[in-house]
């Protein structure tokens, strides 16, 4: 039992091994979901798993993580699994996603924070089960985890159009600068989080101006929202309207799919979509050289142990850098300077969490 306890900890990530010693598919463990990366795989999703995993339960084990489903355990042992032992499935969407969730088509699903804690109060079945200590003080190897954990929110554009990504790239810089998106965030996140609605945003209308016409999916609620009645709002939009009031143009909304963002921007019919997935640290090594990137390296672990070492050696493996940074962008696109950055966590239905905690204790 202990040791199938253990592994259940891997749900750290929104991922679950099932049982140590034998496969998942031997012990039909449902797989857990994932939003679907453009350029990376389930197979690949599921091996880099191993070294998330462990770094995730160092994180625990050194009280960076907290979640009433986990209880220390050796790293190390993490590090016996295979990618056999964490079967992932895409959707496309959050919406897909629950339903998977709560038929019992997967045991757990990734999702970011912010958005976790969003539906987990508009719908009590669901539970955030872990959080991340992401204020205190940690070495400089617990604060690399934690960066690579992070995802960053930017826009996305074609290659062609650098112009209006340095424009949008300037006005976020300037509104990080001013305090601006910290207002914004406690407005639009944090208030609504805490029991609010997305508030409906109409950005300013600049007579003669050019006109950007933005994708908005409604899928990551309340970061990227679409109320019921068709009404766009939400924090992403609040940012939209503050960055065209600054660069002087339009900003104009129009709902597509989630899958279809890419399409949309290809075929010309929007000029900005929103994306996630640019890791955080990525957009700080992206642009350089080898022999940059491996004086920052040197210095970022000049503190780490030979193990810690070791384990971000293992993931560069699997996800190098220029990989990491790419991994859900489109063939000839570009994207913006993260403005928000979230981790992502676990999230499963209240039948399931119980019955771990009640697991858990009687270990």
């Amino acid at each position: 039992m202990k040791k199938m306890v253990s592994l259940l900890l891997a749900l750290v990530l929104g991922l679950s091994l099932g049982c140590a010693s034998v496969s998942a598919a031997e012990n039909a463990v449902p797989p857990a979901g994932v939003l679907s990366f453009l350029n990376y795989s389930e197979e690949e999703f599921a091996q880099a798993s191993v070294i998330w995993n462990y770094l995730g339960i160092t994180l625990f084990n050194n009280g960076y993580v907290a979640s009433e489903v986990m209880a220390p355990m050796d790293p190390e042992y993490a590090l016996s699994a295979t990618a056999a032992d964490y079967p992932v499935k895409f959707y496309d969407s959050l919406d897909a996603m629950v339903m998977g969730l709560q038929s019992g088509e997967i045991i757990s699903f990734d999702i970011y924070s912010t958005v976790a804690k969003y539906i987990c109060a508009q719908n009590d079945q669901l539970v955030n089960y872990v959080t991340y200590d992401t204020e205190s003080d940690r070495s400089g190897f617990i604060a690399e985890v934690l960066d690579r954990f992070s995802n960053g929110f930017s826009f996305m554009m074609l290659e062609n159009n650098t112009a209006l990504r340095d424009e949008f790239d300037q006005a976020i810089a300037a509104m990080k600068a001013d305090g601006t998106l910290d207002n914004l965030v406690e407005e639009h996140i944090n208030k609504v989080i805490a029991g609010g609605e997305p508030q409906a945003i109409v950005p300013d209308q600049i007579e003669g101006a050019e006109t950007i016409t933005v994708a908005v999916t409604g899928c990551l609620p309340p970061m990227d929202y679409v109320a019921p009645d068709g009404t766009v709002a939400g924090f992403n939009t609040a940012i939209l309207a503050e960055i065209g009031r600054r660069i002087g143009k339009n900003i104009q909304f129009t709902q597509v799919d989630s899958a279809g963002r890419a399409l949309a921007l290809s075929t010309g019919n929007v000029d900005v979509v929103f994306w996630v997935r640019g890791v955080a640290t990525g957009s700080k090594t992206i642009h350089m050289t080898d022999e940059e990137f491996a004086a920052y390296k040197a210095e970022m672990e000049k503190d780490f142990t030979p193990e810690e070492k070791e384990a971000i050696a293992k993931l560069d493996e699997i996800l190098p850098r220029v990989r990491e940074y790419t991994r859900d962008m489109p063939e000839g696109t570009i994207i913006t300077e993260p403005y928000f950055t979230d981790i992502p966590v676990g999230v499963m239905t209240r039948e399931l969490y119980d019955a771990y905690v009640a697991m858990i204790k009687g270990a």
